[in-house]
């Protein structure tokens, strides 16, 4: 076979590869914003720090805390700032490769405003991919679609969550994720010591003029 013809041949053949992937491209729900990617990490104080250093200084706020962890489908809270007394709680689903999370603030007057969305490289560490709130919201869906597709069995019944190669005969799903971070800051402040103090004093004041006049 003549070399130019092998390779024409060679190149049909990927591109009819490619074609038989009926793989969607990227798709970040709405209402997240990529913002950042680490790669190969531990989940750890160090990593959270890092990302709770950069959410500060690039989305506004500068009081950021990391409220707790989604794993199993479970959230766990960060207890140092969300003691079970607030009775803040995390629901919905919070577990695979897409699904929905509500957060109830209890008393505590948090807002979440970042989510971090971890995938098991082994070993303990992971790729995250670190997305913004907008507009920040304690509600909204969340996926694995940025992550590359793995390779997986194909089932008997292909199901939407399967994308399947034709040339390959092979199947790929989005990653799950193994932990989902969540940050959030305070929005309602309580009045510092010394302001009730002397708003206290002004309303005292103001009392006091109103009695002379009568």
């Amino acid at each position: 076979m003549r070399g130019w013809l092998k390779t024409a041949l060679s190149g049909a053949i990927g591109i009819l590869a490619l074609a038989g992937m009926a793989a969607p491209a990227a798709a970040t729900p709405a209402g997240l914003v990529y913002e950042k990617s680490y790669s190969n990490v531990y989940f750890n104080i160090t990593h959270l720090n890092t990302v709770d250093a950069y959410i500060e200084a690039n989305f506004g706020p500068t009081d950021v805390d990391f409220l707790g962890y989604a794993y199993g489908g479970s959230f766990h809270a960060n207890t140092a700032i969300l003691p079970p007394i607030l009775g803040a709680t995390m629901s919905g689903d919070l577990i695979g490769n897409s699904g929905n999370f509500i957060f109830n603030p209890g008393t505590s007057d948090y807002t979440v405003l970042a989510i971090e969305i971890y995938v098991s490289k082994g070993g303990g560490k992971y790729n995250t991919k670190l997305y913004e709130l907008v507009p920040q919201d304690n509600g909204n869906i969340w996926d694995t679609s940025d992550f590359p597709m793995i390779e997986v069995n194909c089932p008997r019944h292909l199901t939407s969550d399967y994308y399947y190669n034709s040339h390959t005969c092979k199947c790929y799903v989005f990653p799950d994720a193994t932990k989902i971070a969540f940050y959030g800051y305070v929005t309602k402040k309580a009045p510092e010591p010394a302001s009730i103090v002397l708003l206290a004093g002004g309303l005292a004041g103001l009392a006091v003029r109103r009695r002379k006049r009568v």
